[in-house]
């Protein structure tokens, strides 16, 4: 990136330690650029570059589909400390598919000896799609700094729109019945919980 005049003087507090580095990656680095889903149409043709073959798989969504091992993945990011996380719970508060309500809470815990900051990222699955979905896509991240020891507990609210895909037959919106896996993690590779829920068959409206 285009770090600034001051950018120096920010690389410098980071090596000698007066800052703890909290950045994460928006992006993947792959390990080469044919390993990039989209390596193939970079090129283009006529001055144009294609992505509809690429579709819903750029970014690490392709990377995870295809079982592509990037260089640097998704949400990475280094510390100088260290970050553990526990006591996923789950509440499904409305499991009616056509307008869910997951509660999602776990427990941040700075378990090294400096202060610093984790982005915590949660992950969303359908195990059996109907349709070609990502293995995983992204649907909260919060970034929490915490001091040595300090825990703290981190919530996610999920509604309809982290849970359905476009439908291109009818041209709307749709959730399947069916199990979903939820994963927690620190990177799109570093996945520290799991758990699954399952959406029901949706109820008749009065």
């Amino acid at each position: 990136g285009f770090l600034g005049q001051e950018g120096g003087s920010a690389i410098a507090d980071i090596l000698v330690g007066r800052v703890n580095p909290s950045g994460k990656l928006p992006i993947t680095i792959p390990k080469q650029l044919a390993d990039s889903p989209s390596s193939a149409y970079f090129k283009g043709q006529e001055d144009k570059i294609d992505y509809s073959k690429v579709g819903i798989f750029e970014g690490y969504r392709g990377y995870d589909a295809k079982g592509i091992k990037p260089l640097f993945p998704f949400g990475h990011g280094l510390s100088y400390t260290k970050f553990q996380y526990s006591d996923l719970k789950l509440s499904l508060n409305r499991g009616d598919p056509r307008d869910p309500e997951v509660r999602v809470s776990m427990t941040l815990t700075n378990s090294g000896k400096v202060s610093g900051a984790d982005v915590v990222q949660l992950y969303v699955q359908e195990k059996s799609p109907s349709v070609p979905r990502p293995p995983q896509e992204l649907k909260g991240f919060e970034k929490v700094a915490l001091k040595p020891g300090e825990s703290r507990v981190i919530g996610f609210t999920l509604s309809v729109e982290a849970f359905r895909y476009w439908n291109v037959d009818t041209h709307a919106w749709k959730v399947n019945p069916g199990q979903f896996n939820l994963r927690l993690g620190s990177s799109s590779r570093d996945i520290r919980l799991k758990a699954s829920l399952v959406l029901g068959k949706p109820r008749k409206r009065k």
